[in-house]
């Protein structure tokens, strides 16, 4: 799966960097996991139900509650405004799930 980043910032395991082209270039492999949330008015619609949705995906590879999913949440509340997104999609996407420490991604998309 290749990025879609859309903005010049995103959000990697808890890390805010800037965009650069090769950012765009990289391929994450193996088990992904993925999901979408739109923003309107700089709130996220809908944000509790989809990430109960991303844990279950996530327990369907045996990967219970822990500590970085609820780092993931807290940073993706504050997306918007890292983002500066007022009416836009976030795209979350979990990678290297069989890992300790999974990666995880919070950025715009259209």
């Amino acid at each position: 799966m290749k990025l879609d980043i859309q903005g010049s910032l995103y959000i990697d395991t808890g890390e805010i960097k800037t965009v650069h082209p090769q950012d765009l270039q990289e391929e994450i492999l193996g088990d992904i996991v993925y999901e979408v949330i739109r923003v309107i008015d700089g709130k996220l619609i809908f944000g509790k139900e989809h990430l109960d949705r991303l844990s279950h995906s996530l327990q369907l590879f045996g990967i219970q509650d822990t500590p970085w999913q609820k780092d993931l949440a807290n940073h993706l509340c504050l997306a918007p405004d890292v983002f500066g997104i007022d009416s836009q999609n976030l795209k979350i996407v979990c990678a290297h799930l069989h890992e300790n420490q999974p990666r995880w991604l919070i950025y715009p998309v259209v």
